[in-house]
């Protein structure tokens, strides 16, 4: 039995979501370990992957975007922080666009001498970011869990890097990885679900 278009199109949601998820957690426990907080240079960069990468599975086209339902209550404040965070402030920066001094253009001049900086909002606790992220992990691994052992644990296929086959012209689970001129296609965070069945502890 093939899965269908729309069992794709999950399992896509759902590994997506994982491998952001998985990024999200990686970041604050870098932080976390190597003691980060503002007065580091890379801290204000990493917040920006962090939140980009964390609102990425909420903002794709309706049949892959994930549910905010999975969001429990414990946690919405949290979630809305991180994307109204990445909608007004880092995804779009256009001055105006709100009452808050944020993404406004500091310039500092010293000897002649101009630098430029922007204001921005970044999360306090990086701790409840990472709970938020380790529980959405461990709920979106199930869901992709769930589909791999009904389709993907029967596939007879090589040991290589595949892609989950989204197009309706052909129903394949997997394609094999395609190549785009000028980037790598490394995937940047690597899970076991095909191999293990799950990544949940």
């Amino acid at each position: 039995m093939n899965a269908t278009l729309e069992e794709r199109k999950e399992l896509w949601k759902f590994m997506h979501a994982m491998a952001s998820f998985e990024q999200v957690v990686d970041i604050c426990e870098y932080c976390r370990k190597e003691k980060l907080d503002l007065s580091h240079k890379l801290y204000h960069r990493l917040m920006v992957s962090l939140i980009v990468t964390y609102a990425k599975p909420f903002k794709q086209k309706k049949a892959f975007r994930l549910s905010e339902k999975l969001v429990s209550k414990e946690h919405e404040d949290t979630h809305r922080f991180l994307i109204i965070a990445r909608d007004k402030f880092f995804a779009h920066s256009d001055p105006g666009s709100h009452d808050l001094p944020i993404n406004t253009v500091l310039l500092k001049i010293e000897s002649g001498r101009v630098m430029a900086s922007t204001t921005s909002i970044l999360p306090k606790n990086i701790s409840q970011v990472k709970a938020l992220a380790q529980i959405l992990l461990e709920k979106t691994d199930y869901h992709a869990t769930k589909i791999w052992r009904k389709f993907g644990e029967r596939l007879a296929v090589f040991d290589g890097e595949y892609e989950v086959n989204c197009e309706a012209s052909s129903d394949s689970l997997l394609i094999p990885v395609r190549k785009v001129p000028f980037f790598d296609s490394k995937s940047a965070v690597e899970n076991d679900t095909h191999k293990e069945g799950s990544r949940s502890k």
